[in-house]
């Protein structure tokens, strides 16, 4: 019974994980001003309290924490009947110090739910370029703006330590043995597309404050509910609060790796045995690292004065000579540009410039005619 019920269950995800984008691309219904995906999502119908794509929202969160399919059985000692929700960090990292016990079952229900997840919070890729700045986006007004605080925080880390602490230990020559879509390697991506989808919304105006919009946005989806004026994206406020210094160093530790096994990667000989998805996880990895800059002042300080900073400084300068020249990758180029930028803010970030630089970690191409260089000779 049990295992017929997660085959079903598996495959309503999958069906509307397919139905989806053919819902957000399909144009107005006939006669009316109102596309099939405001109609079916975002229309209240009757007494409802909810729309549905609100209760679609919270349900699919929930599958991410339903014990027994994504997350491990817990007894409830008061209740005569297990707990079917448990809302607990998949990973150790920031706000779990121990690892919950877990297997390839779990993290393959993972997988597919955090398809269903991102695919509902990607409306705005459906939607045309003259409105994507006024348009929005209900699914992650829903997530972001509306829901649980304790669902918020569970749901913010486990998408940072799942994403932060991917295995690069196949990375180089053995990842060709592994393999083609390793469910932990697409999830690590998953997680981290959807954070930082969550985390691009920003938090409302208040009436009367002044803002690039006239202080307002306007919603072209006319039954959507509003987002109420002053109102805060949660995942952003909970991101800006971090400030223990073990929570930056998990940061600041991990986005160095990914940074700069790809970067080894493409400065040695066997450039081959990186994947589409390392490659993704690295691009993702900088724009992550764009947020926690402009969100957490405490992060920027905490990254110019560690150990790891001036390897991250020359990773995001390796990215923006290595691609420059590829018009495929200018936003990244671009990307880099800004974090290097936001970098020289910081007071002690021309100290740090004054140590030594070892250009072996360079290719051939990009390497100084001098004897002895510094991270000022590289960063000039």
């Amino acid at each position: 019974m049990v295992q017929a019920a997660t085959k079903q269950l598996l495959n309503c995800i999958r069906l509307l994980t397919r139905l989806l984008p053919f819902i957000y691309e399909a144009p107005a219904v006939s006669g009316t001003n109102t596309t099939l995906a405001e109609q079916l999502l975002w229309t209240r119908s009757g007494d409802q309290v909810k729309r549905f794509g609100d209760r679609l929202i919270y349900t699919t969160v929930d599958l991410l924490f339903l014990a027994g399919f994504t997350v491990p059985k817990t007894e409830n000692t008061e209740e005569a009947s297990p707990t079917l929700v448990n809302y607990c960090i998949w990973e150790s990292g920031i706000g779990q110090t121990q690892l919950i016990s877990t297997n390839k079952d779990y993290v393959f229900h993972r997988l597919e739910v955090m398809r269903l997840l991102l695919c509902l919070l990607s409306s705005s890729m459906y939607t045309k370029a003259d409105g994507i700045l006024t348009t929005r986006n209900p699914a992650v007004d829903t997530l972001a703006y509306h829901s649980d605080k304790k669902v918020v925080l569970t749901l913010l880390c486990s998408l940072i330590n799942t994403a932060m602490k991917y295995k690069a230990s196949g990375w180089g020559i053995p990842y060709k043995m592994k393999p083609a879509h390793d469910p932990h390697d697409l999830l690590a991506v998953y997680c981290l597309q959807t954070l930082l989808i969550l985390l691009n919304t920003r938090d409302q105006p208040r009436l009367g404050d002044t803002a690039s919009d006239n202080g307002r946005v306007t919603p072209t989806l006319p039954t959507a509910s509003p987002v109420e004026p002053g109102a805060k994206n949660q995942f952003r406020g909970y991101l800006c609060r971090l400030h223990r210094n073990g929570d930056f160093a998990f940061l600041v530790s991990n986005i160095h790796r990914i940074l700069g096994v790809l970067m080894r990667a493409r400065t040695s000989y066997f450039q081959l045995a990186t994947g589409k998805v390392q490659h993704t996880l690295c691009q993702e990895s900088l724009m992550l690292l764009w947020a926690l800059l402009q969100l957490n002042p405490k992060f920027t300080t905490f990254l110019v004065e560690s150990e790891e900073f001036l390897s991250i400084m020359t990773a995001v300068g390796f990215f923006a000579l290595d691609r420059k020249s590829d018009p495929l990758m200018v936003g990244q180029v671009r990307m880099a540009v800004f974090l290097l930028h936001m970098f020289s803010e910081e007071p002690k970030f021309g100290e740090r410039l004054n140590n030594l630089f070892d250009q072996t970690v360079l290719p051939t191409a990009m390497r100084l005619p001098l004897s002895q260089t510094t991270f000022a000779d590289y960063l000039v």
